[in-house]
């Protein structure tokens, strides 16, 4: 429930199993919404489809006469096969219909670097960000191949004060920005805007603003409170304070965090229903359209999904989606694998937080965190030795060496299973025009030290050249012989991997 592992999802599919065949739906909505799939008539066989707002906490709005409101959009597709193949079609269908233009015409898929490393304590919610650090930490970045350095929590006096610390930061955040950039990184920027210290001047000066329930001010997480992003002049004050800081740091990376559609009960917030659940919503979503119609080169970074919620209406606002606020390798898998049934790979990122010196020069963690989406480091490198650097350095250049393949390249799971802490995976990306592809091969704990891999996608009257990456092997194999008889994968060791490669013999 913190983290959105059990949350949900904006999307469902429908497989008949004797037609091979089925539907499958999405919602344009980033607030509460009910569907119900089922037999709606008490064992009639009157199979149907119900969505709408969700009726919690007994929601009513009145209209007057010749009044109208906007209600979510949902879409409907048809697919032919498995469940693998409904995620398909909806990526495309994703891609097609809602997806922002990039702002450097290309899918960047960076590897970037949070700030959030450099805290070491957390004591409250202010004064973990150490900026004696980060001259240091920007030169090992560039180093490393960091593309994206991104300035993480607490580089303001208070949240909701959204100005450069002056005690922290006396040249201004501008400084920051200015070594970033000369060492040849996007900057990237935290934000929380739908939330505010209780000692923040917005706070104190609007109290009209902050989400109300029953009569008081709703208190999230780490104590501090919500804006009604629904309202109005509170909504506008929002977006002219981060179109401000973005314009003013030279931001190229914006990512928001924390729940930004808490729903109020005033009255002010919601005239002429019972609470602001529609009016929140859309209020969020006009602060995006302007940022992006303002900063046609920002990238929006979403990080909805870490309360509980990946829908295609933040989809349509955002370049990239968090997969989830989770670390471990094989959650890192089990989150992509769901969440890229409704959108491309390279829509997504992930975080790569290792916890011990071995996991992070681990092939199998970094490989975990990486398949076609923005992979961003947690871990305080500033603590690596050089070997831990020179590994790090090894593994993002290999990162990227395999980003062309997601370009236009189709993905496959091959084993079809939720990835979990027992058994084997394995994913390939299969580019049709390249005749390339990559697979990655997971033994988690499972007895077994070999498995056969039988591959999809492949042309198969073509001849491949496949070479197993760190086995060392290769072999000569037509396309037809690999999605027949598959090819053996030998792993000696539980939580370790391989790396597959085809390209035409």
């Amino acid at each position: 429930p913190q983290d959105g592992s059990q949350g949900c999802l904006g999307w469902a599919a429908l497989r008949d199993p004797e037609l091979a065949e089925g539907l499958f739906l999405g919602w344009e909505w980033s607030g509460a919404f009910d569907v119900q799939i089922g037999d709606f008539e008490e064992g009639a066989g009157l199979f149907g489809i119900r969505a709408g707002f969700s009726d919690a906490d007994d929601y009513w709005r009145e209209l007057r006469p010749n009044e109208s409101f906007r209600a979510p959009t949902a879409f409907v597709g048809f697919f032919q096969g498995d469940v693998e193949e409904a995620g398909r079609a909806t990526r495309h269908a994703a891609e097609t219909l809602f997806a922002l233009p990039w702002p450097e015409k290309r899918a960047p898929m960076f590897v970037g670097y949070d700030t959030w490393s450099n805290w070491q304590d957390f004591h409250g919610v202010t004064h973990h960000l150490k900026p004696d650090r980060l001259g240091r930490e920007i030169e090992l970045a560039a180093r490393l191949g960091v593309e994206l350095f991104i300035l993480d929590y607490d580089w303001f006096p208070l949240l909701g004060d959204w100005r450069s610390d002056p005690a922290r930061f006396p040249q201004g955040v501008e400084a920051v920005a200015a070594k970033v950039k000369a060492a040849g990184m996007k900057l990237g920027l935290w934000t929380g805007f739908g939330q505010a210290h209780p000692d923040a001047a917005v706070v104190r000066e609007h109290p009209e603003w902050l989400v109300m329930r029953d009569g008081k001010p709703l208190q999230g997480g780490w104590g501090l409170r919500s804006l009604c992003l629904g309202h109005p002049p509170c909504r506008d004050w929002v977006l002219e304070q981060i179109s401000r800081v973005v314009e003013t740091f030279g931001v190229d990376w914006l990512k928001h965090d924390f729940d930004l559609l808490p729903v109020s009960s005033a009255p002010l917030h919601a005239p002429g229903a019972s609470d602001s659940r529609i009016e929140t919503v859309f209020g969020y979503y006009y602060i995006l359209e302007e940022l992006h119609r303002r900063f046609p080169r920002l990238y929006l970074d979403n990080w909805t999904p870490a309360m509980g919620g990946a829908d295609f209406g933040n989809f349509q606002r955002h370049h990239s989606t968090l997969i989830a606020d989770w670390y471990t390798p094989v959650t890192l898998r089990s989150m992509l694998h769901g969440i890229a049934h409704l959108f491309p790979h390279n829509r997504l990122h992930a975080y790569l937080r290792c916890f011990s010196r071995d996991e992070e020069q681990s092939p199998y963690a970094w490989r975990s965190a990486f398949f076609g989406n923005g992979v961003y480091l947690l871990n305080d490198i500033l603590q690596w030795d050089g070997p831990a650097q020179a590994a790090a350095r090894d593994r993002i250049t290999r990162l990227k060496e395999d980003r062309a393949l997601f370009e236009d390249g189709e993905v496959y799971t091959l084993i079809p299973k939720q990835p979990d802490h027992f058994g084997w995976e394995a994913r390939l990306v299969y580019s049709t025009a390249k005749r390339h592809g990559m697979a990655q091969v997971f033994r988690n704990h499972d007895p077994a030290a070999e498995r056969c891999i039988v591959f999809r996608g492949l042309d198969p009257k073509a001849a491949y050249t496949v070479s197993w990456e760190d086995a060392g092997r290769k072999a000569r194999l037509t396309g037809r012989t690999l999605m027949t008889r598959g090819l053996s994968v030998t792993l000696p060791q539980p939580r370790t991997s391989e790396i597959v490669r085809l390209r035409p013999a």
